[in-house]
């Protein structure tokens, strides 16, 4: 579909905000359907982690979020598409994700979210966007690197996957900007931007 200058500006200014704001920032897609924000109370929450420091910041935010709401909590990592005849050494892979996934959030989760875990391959954001989908997810939480300061001149991988997903993504997005530590938090305050148009 065509994309006007508008729609872009939108999506950059957004970007800037969540790449550069101190809390996590709470974004509307374009894509995103009629409140659905549901006035915060979120049921099924997705928080996808390529199992760095700004994914590990983001994943507090999702437990707490998921254990507030008394919400369903899908935990999702996406690996590079495997070869046709998959190796032994691909099966460790997924062994591994699988193990990091679940050592991303607290032990005592287990006992009120039930969180699940779930390793998938191809486009991290294509991924994330099908999966949210068929779970039905009305929140994803995703962490994002820091804003380079206009000192960089490519934009970085996770920020293109980051801007993907909230340009394609029918719920609300939770962008976490990269944390220093990873502290339990039991009420999230967050901003909120709409990229949709006025």
């Amino acid at each position: 579909r065509h994309i006007g200058a508008d729609a872009i500006m939108r999506d950059s200014v957004a970007e800037e905000i969540y790449r550069r704001a101190e809390p996590p920032v709470l974004v509307i897609g374009p894509e995103a359907l009629g409140e659905s924000h549901n006035a915060g109370a979120f049921r099924r929450i997705l928080f996808a982690t390529d199992f760095s420091s700004q994914s590990a910041g983001a994943g507090s935010f999702a437990v707490s979020l998921a254990e507030e709401n008394y919400a369903k909590l899908l935990l999702l990592h996406v690996l590079p598409r495997r070869s046709a005849q998959p190796k032994p050494a691909e099966t460790d892979t997924i062994a591994n994700a699988m193990h990091l996934l679940h050592e991303a959030i607290p032990r005592d989760a287990q006992f009120w979210c039930r969180p699940e875990a779930t390793v998938r391959f191809g486009d991290p954001s294509a991924q994330i966007l099908e999966l949210a989908s068929d779970f039905g997810a009305d929140l994803i939480v995703l962490g994002v690197r820091n804003a380079c300061c206009g000192r960089c001149s490519e934009p970085k991988p996770a920020s293109t996957v980051a801007r993907s997903v909230v340009g394609g993504a029918k719920c609300p997005v939770l962008a976490v900007r990269g944390m220093r530590s990873h502290p339990t938090v039991f009420r999230v305050n967050c901003h909120l931007i709409s990229t949709q148009p006025a």
